[in-house]
């Protein structure tokens, strides 16, 4: 479905800011949560946006 993959890759790329801010005030935690989050969100719009 495209229009999830599309929801999956807005939230990969937040996720992924939120990830890059988290580790510029060295909260390491949020950065390495943040960080697994965003690779999850983008591996299931990978598999969303794909050509069948």
């Amino acid at each position: 479905m495209k229009s999830r993959g599309i929801l999956f890759t807005v939230l990969a790329l937040g996720l992924a800011g939120l990830s890059l801010a988290a580790a510029r005030h060295h909260v390491w935690v949020i950065t390495a949560a943040a960080l697994a989050l965003a690779l999850w969100m983008a591996d299931l719009a990978r598999r969303d946006l794909r050509a069948r």
